[in-house]
């Protein structure tokens, strides 16, 4: 009975509305033996939905077949897709694929009116 109510629980916490914002840019980071990186960003709010769109991001190898990347918004690369935002830990998520899902980032700072971001780390051993 109390595992029950601890799954209603979490649904109602999952559920919680969101707080995102268009130009909030969320992270997926997944593979198998790598690590890929991708980018999103919110272009509008729809609800207990948004509307993402996948952006381009700067990338530099600084290892053997690893790096570093950061997003680039604005860059939009392929079409706007519709998610359901979820509530992880409190941040906003979106499920991107079966085996990923992308979490909201934020800015580290602000120069003029450019968000800029923590670098991810990527791997290309495969």
């Amino acid at each position: 009975m109390q595992s029950v109510q601890l799954k209603a629980d979490l649904k109602a916490k999952r559920s919680q509305p969101n707080n995102v914002q268009v130009g909030d840019i969320f992270r997926a980071s997944w593979g198998y033996d790598q690590t890929n990186i991708d980018y999103y960003e919110c272009t509008r709010v729809i609800g207990a939905m948004i509307e993402i769109c996948e952006i381009g991001q700067m990338s530099e190898e600084n290892g053997f077949m690893s790096g570093e990347c950061v997003p680039i918004p604005g860059h939009y690369i392929g079409k706007p897709m519709k998610k359901k935002v979820s509530m992880w830990n409190d941040e906003p998520s979106v499920r991107i694929a079966s085996y990923c899902s992308a979490y909201r980032i934020k800015p580290i700072a602000k120069v003029g009116n450019k968000q800029l971001f923590a670098a991810s780390h990527w791997t290309a051993y495969a």
